[in-house]
């Protein structure tokens, strides 16, 4: 049996992670950091994190875990209108990891923060014995009067969303071998498990979200119930036409093949794209803004008063219901 290399606590750190570091981190040798706002600007706070066999599994490749954790937070400061500015980590190490696992995790690390313009500014690394976990606070940036929350949809408000919805759900359920492998391409497969294992949140869009949205968030527990959260944040209702939900031609042919995975599509979260609201009176304006941008966003449905609840309608004007709206961690 071959040994298992890995470094003592303190040279991880100092190997691995401590390269990562930005201003005001003192290299990882304090018990804190400093962090300077810039002048008119205001600090956006999210937090998420992942688990072996929740989020990710425990074979995915390291590398793509790391950018994951990373993304799904960057995703949460994007709906909110605000530019990654910087995070910090915890890092619970399930008993599998060695030196070569931490050292493509932080390369993930590193290569993201490239991307997306960030910095590692501290947290904390431990042992792990149920399973990796990895939590992520990241700070966004942006200027003091846009900060774009749930709150703030209103009647006659346009719903948007961008790229494409249900892929990464079924990316997981082709992953467990849920369906018939026959059915799609290799391509098709690929697509599907790429958005799985790897969300793509775009900077472009926080300027947008932060000008023209009246109420936003990512969708991560799938679309349904994300919309359910906005709404009721709001105290709105709104009603979706199903048909215009943008959805992949890899889970177009499954849903025609398998129909009931239409609600593994809606419902199944994992999407880390954003829905967005959007007055009426700044419609012009926002469409002018985003024509030229490479991000696909479509026009879904509208918001309602609250008393019109939340539908999804086919074409021919039925309603949709599903057993469950969203993913459920309990």
């Amino acid at each position: 049996m071959a040994m298992i290399t890995r470094p003592a606590e303190f040279e991880l750190i100092a190997k691995y992670f401590a390269p990562l570091a930005g201003e005001g981190a003192f290299g990882l040798q304090d018990d804190a950091a400093i962090l300077s706002v810039p002048e008119g600007k205001k600090l956006v706070i999210t937090q998420d994190a992942l688990t072996a066999n929740v989020h990710f599994f425990a074979d995915d490749p390291p590398k793509l875990i790391a950018q994951k954790a990373l993304r799904v937070n960057i995703s949460d400061l994007v709906a909110k209108g605000a530019l990654p500015f910087a995070y910090s980590m915890a890092i619970g190490l399930g008993d599998g990891w060695d030196e070569a696992w931490i050292a493509e995790f932080a390369k993930g690390l590193g290569e993201d923060q490239a991307r997306f313009n960030m910095h590692l500014t501290g947290g904390d690394t431990y042992a792990s014995h149920g399973g990796t976990t990895i939590s992520i606070t990241a700070f966004g940036l942006l200027d003091e009067e846009n900060y774009t929350s749930r709150l703030g949809a209103s009647i006659g408000d346009t719903i948007f969303v961008t790229g494409t919805i249900g892929d990464a759900a079924l990316g997981l359920k082709q992953k467990l071998d849920q369906f018939d492998k026959r059915i799609l391409g290799m391509g098709e497969k690929t697509h599907l498990q790429q958005r799985y294992l790897l969300p793509n949140p775009s900077l472009l869009m926080a300027p947008i979200i932060a000008e023209f949205a009246s109420a936003s968030m990512d969708i991560s527990d799938g679309l349904v119930g994300d919309l359910e959260k906005l709404c009721k944040a709001s105290n709105v209702g709104a009603r979706i036409e199903v048909s215009k939900i943008p959805i992949s031609s890899p889970a177009r042919k499954l849903i025609q093949i398998i129909p009931e995975q239409l609600e593994t599509v809606l419902t199944g979260g994992d999407d880390y794209e954003l829905l967005f609201s959007v007055p009426e009176k700044q419609i012009i304006e926002f469409k002018a803004a985003i024509h030229l941008l490479p991000v696909s966003i479509e026009k879904i449905g509208v918001v309602k008063d609250a008393k019109d609840g939340i539908g999804l309608y086919d074409d021919d004007g039925s309603q949709l219901s599903f057993e469950s709206s969203s993913y459920n961690h309990f």
